[in-house]
């Protein structure tokens, strides 16, 4: 019976290892759960700024159309033709029946009004 008073110290000893072993493991889990959540957090944050930029370019898109119209419109080459005197731009424009005054576009944004021209000339 004297292996009995062996088994008590190697029982304390077993018992002592493993609850700082789940120690360590509890703290391993705390840490990772907040990590998880900061990651959740950041994730959360870039997936708003990306639908954010995804409506911006969408915005880009739409403005840059209407300037390819515009820009690529019979007028434009008569504005930009430097062997025309400015008064024979004026008449050329007048006469293409496709601009009309600018009366009325003070009041909106810049990307409306090239969208209003570029449907105009389109």
């Amino acid at each position: 019976m004297t292996w009995v008073w062996v088994l008590i110290p190697l029982a304390a000893i077993i018992v002592g290892g493993i609850t700082e072993i789940v120690k360590q493991q509890n703290k391993r889990a705390d840490r990772l759960g907040q990590s998880n959540d900061e990651l959740s957090q950041s994730l959360s944050t870039l997936r708003s700024q990306l639908d954010r930029m995804e409506e911006n370019q969408e915005a880009y898109q739409r403005r840059l159309q209407n300037l390819e119209a515009i820009v690529t419109n019979q007028v434009w080459d008569i504005v930009h033709e430097p062997s025309q005197s400015a008064e024979e731009k004026r008449a050329n424009i007048a006469g293409s029946g496709l601009l009309d005054s600018a009366a009325g576009y003070e009041s909106e944004s810049d990307a409306r009004r090239a969208e209003q021209l570029a449907k105009r000339l389109r």
